[in-house]
């Protein structure tokens, strides 16, 4: 759209084009209209919201669509007039502009700023700073800036009433006081309240917090309520059925009930509920009759139809106290998961969990990893077992939400499983869950498989030379029918006896790893190891980088040589009925070795987590003896509106951190320096990320891969002169930007590097794409200006650091 003269919000005058206030009544020029529904930020052309549809409001009805350009960049430069221009990048008036949309970026040297950028009628630096700091720091947004105005001259005395120099960001950090160690709380005292309750009445228990109704079965309880003909009655035990048999002469029916008699995965029988990763998991976990006696803790059937459960709820280990009454058909068998053989561990574990998390319907999909972290509280990680290829064909700064875990060669991922297998780790797989796979459904179907489905892996073994993988269907049913399926010609006498391959009728089969790869896309494993250490820390994500009570550090002292740690970090799980439409956040934790233990400075970078949109995200390493830092990382959560605060996210979302290690180590909490958070993510991305260099004196550092966004740092390299530089991403969609914009521009300082800006993944239901370029040129000011400003609300994180030695 070309630019075209203003009409004033406040006053009507219409101004010209090249005024950036009202000539009459000093009001900013207008740059977008906030809707009143959803807050999105919108053109002021627009007639509606380019979210919720809500219609423009009447006070901007005549308001225009402003796009105000400060460099008109020609892109007729080729490459070697590019390399030929950098040796005048100590002309102030050319600036060099790099792209990351190509994999060998064009730079073009760009004519000087225009003119009008000089006229009396620029804003005020407060005013403009104020304009830009009101826009949407998210690019659900419809506003995409096309190119940003000069940074204006902000003075550096309010940043340096919190940062007057780098010293005063190490100042010695606090023990936090937010954060705090779990300590498990059993409820024996209640549970023995309520079977003493129960003796003095006569009466079966029945639990009122999850009463026999619909509230219990749905998330909208007056919008799922059965028909007539498929009315729900709740029974207990000695009403019901087993899955097994109608049959009123069935040999099973004489079976006594018990909550579990040596159970094995082909007792566990799917209901009508989609919650295939749960009984995944559990059919993962009977094979490990401790981990079952563990979480069972009522283990006989209770005359008094009450039952205590341990389960693990967003890494925190929780009990659960639940009754015998369960959902059944008129045919009065369970609607929802059994158990064969008249065992109830499988219905009162499906009970518990949705108890837990408010209703039935709360468990209907998810990945098997989160069911046996709530089983076992143990250490849970995925691994690909595709091998994806480059793509020459996609631009390196084009990303959607679809997350690699790890990727590996297919001999590491089968040397990989035989050791988790030897570890005795419990394993799950999934299979068809890849949006972008070239698999059809049909072709799915006709080998037996079903897409979106979580499946247990029983066995991996090498026979005669063949990889074989050996699954179970937690339907019991509908197997693999592909090479080595029950009937296949392939098997010889001596495998038969050696793999016992007829089981299709328990849902479990057998079939090579090289058909493994092609249909199952992940692997899940639950990290099960007796006689480590655990510990547990709960606390709250700070809300902003101002937020310093709710900033939180670990430290970790190892007393011992080769010691493995293993990490995970928690976030509240959008399954429980209050939290169902608030989005999961992108979530991270970090390592590194600890520089300065006195002042609490971060060190070298060591591993971590990667940032991704998951109810958990865990790393391991293996460390010698010293002290460590662990930091966390969150930040959608700083763009909390009111709108989401309805839907019950909270300002600080809760989190739980916690450690398994192999040898006895020591945990301190602290609330750390103001510039921590920063400076740690600068040394990862410097170290994990991609260098990109410019110029002699310019250096870049891009963080896209394992991170559901970007980090982007920029380093001066120059020993005494200013570099302005501005960072473009205002054609991305679907990421929260830190700065409140997609675009920034800043002045460095000489030998400074500074965050640039942190994008992340905002609406995980959608695929977020990110396109962004980088300009710069010396700077003919000597103090360091920002825009949108810093200030003090994002000094810690986002001011530049100076530094003394320069890494290749």
């Amino acid at each position: 759209m070309p630019v075209t003269n203003w009409m004033c919000l406040k006053c009507g005058v219409t101004n010209p084009k090249t005024f950036f206030k009202c000539q009459t009544c000093q009001q900013p020029k207008p740059i977008f209209w906030e809707c009143t529904s959803c807050k999105t930020k919108n053109p002021t052309a627009s007639l509606k919201c380019g979210n919720c549809k809500r219609k423009r409001p009447a006070m901007f009805a005549n308001a225009v669509n402003i796009k105000s350009a400060i460099f008109n960049c020609e892109a007729s430069r080729s490459v070697g007039d590019m390399k030929n221009n950098n040796n005048n990048n100590n002309n102030n008036n050319n600036m060099i502009m790099t792209t990351g949309s190509v994999a060998s970026s064009i730079g073009q040297q760009l004519p000087p700023p225009s003119p009008l950028i000089m006229a009396s009628a620029l804003p005020t630096p407060t005013l403009m700073s104020q304009v830009l700091a009101n826009s949407t720091a998210s690019t659900m947004s419809n506003v995409q800036m096309s190119s940003i105005s000069q940074a204006t001259k902000s003075t550096m005395s309010t940043i340096s009433q919190s940062v007057s120099s780098y010293d005063i960001f190490l100042k010695i950090s606090k023990p936090s006081r937010t954060v705090k160690q779990i300590n498990y709380v059993d409820s024996e005292e209640r549970y023995e309240a309520a079977v003493q309750n129960c003796a003095r009445t006569g009466k079966p228990f029945s639990d009122t917090s999850f009463p026999t109704t619909n509230r219990s079965l749905y998330f909208v309880p007056q919008q799922n309520n059965p028909s007539k003909t498929n009315k729900i009655y709740w029974l207990r035990p000695k009403d019901m059925r087993p899955p097994e048999s109608v049959d009123p002469k069935s040999p099973i029916l004489k079976l006594p009930w018990c909550v579990a008699n040596q159970p094995i995965a082909g007792d566990i029988v799917q209901g009508i509920l989609g919650n295939c990763w749960l009984l995944s998991a559990l059919a993962v976990l009977v094979e490990k009759p401790a981990l079952l006696d563990k979480l069972l803790a009522t283990k006989e059937l209770s005359d008094k139809g009450i039952y205590r459960l341990r389960l693990y709820r967003d890494g925190k280990l929780t009990s659960v106290i639940v009754d015998e009454q369960f959902p059944c058909t008129s045919r009065r068998q369970l609607i929802y998961s059994s158990a064969k053989r008249k065992q109830l561990f499988v219905p009162l574990i499906e009970k518990a969990m949705a108890k837990m998390y408010g209703c039935y319907e709360s468990l209907v999909s998810g990945q098997t990893t989160e069911g046996l972290s709530a089983f076992t509280g143990f250490p849970c990680r995925s691994i690909r077992t595709q091998v994806v290829s480059n793509n020459n064909n996609v631009a390196p700064n084009s990303t959607s939400n679809n997350e690699v875990e790890t990727m590996l060669d297919s001999d590491m991922i089968w040397t990989l499983l035989l050791s988790y297998q030897t570890a005795g780790f419990p394993m799950g797989a999934g299979c068809g869950c890849d949006r972008e796979s070239t698999i059809t459904a049909e072709e799915y179907q006709s080998k037996g498989l079903m897409m979106q489905h979580a499946y247990s892996i029983l066995s991996v073994m090498t026979v005669d030379s063949l990889r074989m993988v050996q699954l179970r269907n937690p339907w019991g049913r509908q197997v693999w029918n592909g090479d080595w399926s029950d009937e296949s010609p392939l098997w010889t006498d001596e495998l038969r006896e050696q793999l016992e391959p007829n089981k299709a009728s328990q849902g479990i089969f057998w079939m090579t790893f090289l058909d493994f790869q092609r249909y199952f896309e992940k692997v899940d494993v639950c990290k099960l190891r007796d006689n480590w250490q655990e510990l547990r820390f709960e606390g709250y994500f700070p809300s902003s980088c101002t937020d310093f009570r709710f900033m939180s550090v670990f430290e970790v002292h190892v007393e011992e040589m080769t010691t493995e740690l293993e990490f995970t970090l928690h976030q509240e799980s959008r399954r429980a009925v209050n939290l169902r439409r608030a989005p999961l956040l992108p979530i991270s934790t970090a390592i590194f070795q600890l520089k300065d233990v006195q002042r609490n400075i971060a060190g070298d970078f060591i591993d971590y987590s990667g940032y991704k949109i998951r109810e958990f995200v865990g790393c391991d390493v293996m460390v010698d003896k010293g002290v460590y830092l662990v930091a966390i990382f969150a930040f959608n959560h700083w763009s909390q509106s009111s709108e989401t605060t309805k839907t019950g996210r909270n300002l600080r979302p809760r989190f739980v951190l916690s450690l398994h290690s192999s040898r006895f180590v020591t945990v301190n909490c602290y609330c750390p320096s103001p510039s921590m958070i920063g400076d740690t993510l600068i040394e990862m991305t410097i170290t994990k990320g991609k260098q990109k260099k410019h110029s002699d004196f310019v250096v870049s550092y891009y963080m896209s891969e394992d991170w559901s966004g970007l980090l982007i740092v920029i380093e001066n390299r120059s020993p005494n002169g200013y570099m302005d530089v501005i960072f473009d991403a205002a054609e991305s969609t679907n990421l929260y930007a830190t700065r409140g914009s997609l675009m920034t521009q800043d002045t460095l300082p000489p030998m400074s590097r500074q965050l640039v800006n942190v994008l992340s993944h905002l609406d995980p239901s959608t695929p977020y794409y990110l396109s962004y370029q980088m300009s710069y040129r010396s700077s003919n000011d000597s103090t360091s200006n920002h825009m949108p400003d810093i200030g003090q609300r994002l000094a810690a994180l986002h001011s530049p650091r100076p530094f003394k030695q320069i890494r290749n």
